[in-house]
């Protein structure tokens, strides 16, 4: 059921013919656009009865169809805008209005359906006819508030900050109501977010070079951001290491990890050491910290003692540190305590880096029929151990086990384990 929005009275339409003749059309405009819920028991129970209560300004459509040109495009903008823009629907009406309007006397009225239309086109990519209707506005010795919002936040994204600053100066201290400062606010916020270094980047390949190229033809020089990450090589077409049980080797590379946790799918790797050893003593040391990755700092600063918050976020992530890992050990045999499940987390980083692991690798926890030795060696899963000292105690394991006598047994040993 319709109903006169100014005297309730049952209508098939916004007004009834009695209340349209004594009623002043941009004054009930106005009045509809700045309506809260609360304002009016009438349009309260009207808007209650649509979708959405904001639907209610709808109304000025209609109404703002018995005003002359370009008040009556003006209101109707009004209308279909939300949180300051035109919705994407809208946006070619919005362009056919203004190329019908564009050559009339420019006006408070016109000015507000340019900054519209600047935004418009900005958020549709058609950057060159953004940047002439920009020009023309700023031109302007005196524009609408809306508009002045519009103007300075395509020159934020576009990297014209000292532009941006000039125009927030010139309209700032005149600002009264509530959500213009608050639209205000987020614009100033959104420029020292871009100063700082975190400048604005849409989205999708395509249309960034478009940005890009824009960019290059007002002097502004940018590069499309890196990946964030690289795309995995496949589980299934990355192969597992080889493990070898043959101990007669004296030069190879201990390593050790610290991961967030024992699922190898879930958990990640947030400390990656290794010691490479030759004929029984130490040669060189590699350690170093890893970004987490899909893993909160909270979880990571449970299982690692030293470390910050901000030691993490500037920790290399996981496919720029395997390349330098992989160097360190060369060709060597990877021997560490629990290797066989450890090697999962090497898996995983080098699937991301695309590099394969061609290293053989030796897991000492298959060579002791009792781990007493492993609290010895400070080896066991236990919060707070650092790799580099996992590391080092696996040389230590390695070279106790490795001796003259373990090695005239190991052949005794290996026929001796069901499991191999």
């Amino acid at each position: 059921m319709s109903v006169c929005i100014n005297c309730g009275k049952v209508f098939k339409g916004c007004l009834c013919d009695d209340c349209r003749a004594k009623t002043d059309t941009e004054e009930l405009c106005d009045k509809i656009l700045e309506y809260k819920c609360g304002d009016n028991a009438l349009w309260d129970e009207i808007a209650k009865s649509m979708h959405n209560i904001s639907n209610f300004k709808y109304y000025v459509f209609e109404l703002a169809g018995s005003l002359p040109s370009p008040k009556r495009e003006y209101y109707r903008v009004l209308s279909i805008e939300k949180s300051g823009s035109i919705p994407k629907s809208s946006r070619k009406w919005l362009y056919e209005v203004y190329d019908d309007i564009k050559g009339e006397p420019i006006g408070k009225e016109l000015n507000v359906i340019r900054g519209h239309v600047l935004n418009a086109l900005f958020m549709d990519r058609r950057y060159d006819e953004a940047e002439k209707l920009a020009s023309e506005i700023l031109d302007c010795r005196e524009l609408p508030t809306s508009t002045y919002l519009a103007l300075a936040d395509f020159y934020n994204k576009t990297r014209r900050y000292d532009v941006s600053e000039y125009i927030i100066s010139q309209f700032e201290k005149d600002i009264k109501d509530d959500d213009t400062a608050k639209r205000l606010d987020e614009l100033k916020e959104s420029l020292e977010r871009y100063k700082s270094g975190k400048e604005y980047m849409p989205k999708g390949t395509e249309i960034r070079q478009m940005y890009i190229d824009f960019l290059a033809s007002v002097g502004i020089k940018a590069e499309l951001p890196k990946k964030a990450e690289p795309e995995p090589i496949p589980r299934e077409e990355y192969p597992m290491p080889f493990e070898v049980r043959d101990i007669c080797f004296s030069d190879y590379t201990a390593f050790a990890l610290t991961p967030t946790g024992r699922d190898t799918i879930r958990d990640c790797v947030v400390e990656l050491a290794a010691v490479k050893v030759r004929n029984g003593k130490t040669a060189d040391v590699f350690s170093t910290l890893v970004k987490p990755y899909k893993v909160s700092y909270n979880k990571v600063l449970s299982v690692i003692d030293d470390v910050t918050e901000d030691d993490l976020r500037n920790a290399k992530n996981m496919w720029d540190v395997f390349p330098e890992f992989m160097k360190f050990i060369e060709d060597d045999v990877l021997v560490g305590f629990d290797a066989a499940n450890e090697v999962k987390y090497l898996v995983r980083m080098g699937r991301y880096s695309h590099i394969f692991i061609n290293n053989k690798i030796f897991d000492i926890k298959h060579f002791s029929e009792t781990n007493s030795f492993l609290a010895d060696e400070n080896l066991e899963y236990k919060t707070n151990v650092g790799a580099k000292d996992k590391a080092a105690a696996v040389v230590s394991a390695f070279e106790k086990i490795g001796g003259n006598d373990m090695k005239q047994g190991i052949g005794a040993m290996l026929d001796d384990m069901d499991d191999w």
